[in-house]
């Protein structure tokens, strides 16, 4: 079985800078230059653990781990905290994805986590 997220409403204007707190606590304001997979996870979540630990690669850009929750993250050094980021860009309900195209700047697509191999079908190359 091959699990798949809904449909989302396809592309919608997207935030040109992740603004929170990086890994190393400090907070930051981060241009995303590159097509970029945010993946937003929460504490206590047994989906988002493959997500958390390794450092996931995507061909076809970035890939950033946020969360909007604070506390330990003892399996995780890669995790931005940026909660009202995550909310101005209606993707606070974890644990989900988005994919920012730089050039609108666009959130192109969105959905569940389920799979590294399902989020990375779904986010797909971006456009010519």
């Amino acid at each position: 079985m091959t699990l798949r997220s809904l449909g989302g409403s396809g592309p919608r204007p997207g935030p040109a800078i992740l603004r929170g707190v990086d890994p190393t606590g400090a907070w930051r304001e981060l241009a995303l230059v590159r097509d970029t997979l945010v993946l937003v996870v929460k504490p206590g979540c047994d989906s988002c653990r493959p997500f958390l630990a390794a450092a996931p690669t995507y061909a076809h850009g970035d890939v950033i781990v946020v969360t909007s929750h604070d506390g330990p993250w003892a399996e995780a050094r890669n995790v931005w905290r940026a909660r009202e980021w995550l909310r101005a860009w209606r993707a606070d309900a974890a644990p989900c994805y988005l994919v920012i195209d730089p050039r609108g700047p666009l959130i192109r697509a969105e959905g569940a986590l389920f799979s590294w191999d399902q989020v990375v079908a779904e986010a797909g190359p971006p456009p010519a």
